[in-house]
């Protein structure tokens, strides 16, 4: 984040899973949910994983993590639900309505 000088548009802790930590995109999903573990001990309920690509869906998957879908990118809806191999790909529009985005988490 430093590099790319976007470190001030995220908010502490910065933590995540970054291109370069692994060129799977599975594993990153994997290594943020480790990350927040380690920081937040029996804190984490739900993972969640937010994509606009068939890889990030299946990559939530892969992760252990909530896929969300939304589709602000190139891919249809049809795209980004056939992506799912467990069927449970959640997939929005966009993310401008925040209360069904909550909805989703439980929140």
């Amino acid at each position: 984040m430093e590099g790319l000088g976007i470190r001030k548009y995220f908010t502490v802790p910065n933590f995540g899973g970054f291109g370069s930590d692994h060129f799977d995109r599975g594993q990153l999903v994997k290594i943020a949910a480790d990350r927040a573990e380690k920081m937040f001990p029996g804190e984490i309920g739900v993972r969640v994983h937010v994509g606009d690509t068939p890889n990030d869906i299946k990559a939530a998957e892969f992760g252990g993590a909530l896929p969300i879908g939304v589709g602000t990118g190139i891919f249809t809806r049809e795209e980004l639900e056939q992506a799912s191999t467990s069927g449970k790909a959640a997939i929005l529009d966009d993310l401008a309505d925040i209360s069904a985005f909550m909805k989703l988490l439980g929140i």
